[in-house]
């Protein structure tokens, strides 16, 4: 089996860490893919996905966050794959995302670049207005932590211009059903961003039965970087089962 993890954005691979060192000591290999490196849109995510399952022979995808979409088209076209979605975007209308979307394209460009300067940016996430109120353990995003996971977006201009279009390109992204995808969800049920109703809500429309949605109890948004043993069994269990 060979397992590609997905962050969305502004995470690296870096977020997925702690789960490969467990998924290791199952003797499952992983790897990571950064959503926006290359390219911007929806769709050049979609396609550039859609290379690595291929060329790589990926049998199970793990997206999370603003990953999810790109995850579920990708699937959708080569189809024959286990996609496992952890709180992420299902569609722009629901949670935050609904407020979100709208507001980041009235916000002015230079405007943009001077809030995702790191000298404005890390205190920001840092504080407990920000990142820190999105898990139960606070002390686990760490200025450390934060400057490991935001390095990429923070320092690398090109990658901030991308980010830009991407979020841009989500506000038209129309849900669709998966086909030959076998869809799992792994869902910390304390998320603010992206609440476990949604899935539940998703539920009939991903072809997905009960027992495919996993909750992580108490989890909120960062649960893979605060509980990652949680869902790297959760991950572990599912590929096993699917063989």
């Amino acid at each position: 089996m060979s397992i590609l993890l997905v962050a969305g954005i502004p995470f690296d691979g870096s977020f997925w860490t702690a789960v490969q060192h467990r998924l290791a000591e199952h003797n499952c290999e992983s790897t990571t893919w950064t959503l926006c490196k290359e390219s911007g849109s929806l769709g050049e995510q979609i396609q550039n996905l859609k290379q690595i399952l291929l060329e790589r022979n990926i049998d199970t995808v793990v997206a999370h966050g603003l990953s999810v979409p790109v995850a579920l088209e990708a699937c959708n076209i080569v189809g024959n794959r286990t996609l496992i979605i952890s709180n992420g975007l299902l569609t722009p209308k629901v949670g935050i995302i609904r407020w979100v979307l709208p507001r980041l394209q009235q916000v002015p460009c230079t405007l943009t670049r001077q809030l995702l300067r790191p000298a404005l940016s890390l205190p920001i996430l840092a504080s407990s207005v920000a990142f820190r109120r999105l898990v139960i353990n606070p002390y686990v995003m760490d200025r450390d932590t934060l400057t490991e996971l935001t390095q990429e977006v923070l320092s690398n201009a090109s990658y901030r211009k991308n980010v830009g279009a991407y979020v841009s390109s989500l506000a038209d992204w129309k849900f669709r059903a998966p086909k030959d995808t076998s869809v799992f969800a792994i869902w910390g049920d304390q998320d603010l961003l992206f609440p476990i109703e949604q899935i539940e809500a998703s539920q009939q429309k991903l072809q997905m039965p009960r027992h495919h949605i996993k909750r992580i109890e108490g989890g909120q948004h960062f649960h893979p970087i605060e509980r990652p043993w949680s869902i790297a069994d959760a991950i572990h269990t599912i590929v096993t089962n699917s063989q």
